[in-house]
Parts: structure tokens; sequence; C-alpha cells
């Protein structure tokens, strides 16, 4: 579904704000840069600022963006590669959100 007519979501995602480039690499080879916004709950649920369901990293991003993309993909972020748990979840409005699990550094 496209996004709505009154949300840019290329605003939503911009590097000056909250926005970050991240590359996922796919198992069958090649990789691609995306942008949008990274999250990992564990660590503010370990500082006990929020309450949240799940404490796995995510990032959220264009729809568009996260086409192709599957569980056993890599995401890479500052170096540390990333799981990416299962197929991107599509909200509806043209967001996707990737699970990720956290390798360490390469």
């Amino acid at each position: 579904m496209p996004a709505p007519d009154w949300e840019d979501l290329g605003d939503f995602f911009d590097l000056d704000d909250f926005g970050v480039k991240a590359v996922v690499r796919f198992q069958a080879g090649g990789e691609r840069e995306i942008v949008g916004i990274f999250d990992d709950p564990s660590i503010t649920a370990s500082l006990g600022v929020y309450v949240s369901d799940t404490t796995d990293p995510h990032f959220l991003c264009k729809e568009t963006d996260a086409k192709g993309i599957r569980r056993g993909d890599f995401f890479v972020l500052n170096d540390v590669v990333h799981d990416i748990l299962r197929d991107p979840k599509l909200d509806g409005t043209g967001v996707a959100m990737l699970i990720l699990a956290a390798q360490g550094r390469p």
C-alpha cells in the first residue's frame, strides 16, 4: 500500500533529523543502502526509561526500501552486523519494520 497523500515519508526519515544510513547484505549476494530510523529498546529497557513489549532492535524504513529483504539477510549499521530475524513487517501506511539481532562487530 502506498504512503498516504498527506505524508512524505522522505521527510520522516530525513538524515538531518532522526534518519541514518544502513546497508542490507543479501544472502544471495549483493547489498543495498537504505535510510531509516534505528531503535534498540533493550538499551532503554535496561535504563528503565521505557516499557517495551520487545527488546529486539529494529529499523523503520520505507516499504519500498524494504522490498526484497528477507529473513536471514544481514543489516549493517556503524560496523555492527545484525541478523534480520523475519521478513519485514508492513504497517499499511508505506512503512516497514525490520526486526534485528546484533551479531557483533566484523
